[in-house]
């Protein structure tokens, strides 16, 4: 059952997974959690880790990768994974989706089994819900957390999908009663269901902008020309779909 609020503590909230060849468990903090709610059966949650440079473990110098690159990782606890790899060039990115018990491919080309793959979601004891430009104010110059959820309609009419994420940037007017929350990159059903093997693989990043309650855009990532000319010339990945979004948007402050 989806908890009534986003009460995730996500500073202190941790995904983790383990794999067979390294023999070792990298822990990342959770940046942001995606849920499915079908209109019968149960609810589906996918949760995101925030990104770190892709690296070679436990050696003495080279640590980092040659190309550089960036990782994110997806996980659907227990069940499926999503790992993304992002290059300054397009043409080396690695979306890469598997069950847990699947090889995966890996930067040496050898290959390796993810043994586990689980979320620790941290709660604050109570969180209070923002409804008014004053309450919103008054949480930003309070300094205090404060956590979105956005809910909408997936493409098939009937399954609404909830996102969950912190509020990282907000804004708030210095004379009028204005605000605004600028919020990513989180978790983004970006493909249609139905997309690809595993249902992990309908997810992108997106950052999620909006200033009231029933409406916000999301900037999605994607494979961009870096010539808007030159559709088949070298191309990165940016945030360069700009998607309308018709939602519920709630806000929450940790008291």
């Amino acid at each position: 059952m989806l908890p009534p609020v986003n009460d995730i503590d996500f500073g202190n909230s941790y995904l983790r997974f383990s794999t067979l060849r390294v023999e070792h468990t990298p822990r990342m903090r959770l940046d942001g959690v995606c849920t499915f709610l079908p209109a019968s059966g149960a609810p589906r949650s996918y949760f995101l880790s925030c990104s770190c440079v892709c690296e070679r473990m436990y050696v003495p110098t080279g640590l980092i990768h040659q190309p550089i690159g960036h990782f994110n990782i997806v996980i659907n606890p227990g069940v499926e994974f999503l790992m993304f790899k992002r290059h300054a060039s397009a043409a080396r990115d690695v979306r890469s989706a598997h069950r847990l018990g699947e090889v995966m491919p890996t930067h040496d080309g050898k290959g390796a089994t993810m043994a586990s793959i689980d979320a620790h979601p941290k709660r604050f004891a109570r969180v209070s819900p923002i409804r008014t430009p004053g309450e919103f104010r008054e949480a930003l110059l309070g300094d205090r957390t404060i956590n979105g959820r956005t809910t909408f309609l997936d493409a098939d009419g009937q399954t609404r999908v909830v996102l969950d994420y912190p509020a990282a940037t907000t804004n708030v007017g210095n004379r009028e009663d204005v605000w605004q929350v600028d919020a990513g990159p989180l978790l983004f059903p970006v493909f249609p269901a139905g997309t690809g093997r595993l249902e992990v693989e309908r997810f992108d990043l997106a950052y999620l902008v909006y200033n009231r309650f029933d409406y916000a855009e999301a900037a999605v990532g994607g494979k961009t020309p870096l010539d808007p000319n030159g559709a088949d010339g070298p191309a990165t990945h940016h945030f360069t779909a700009v998607r309308p979004v018709t939602c519920r948007n709630e806000l929450f402050a940790a008291d």
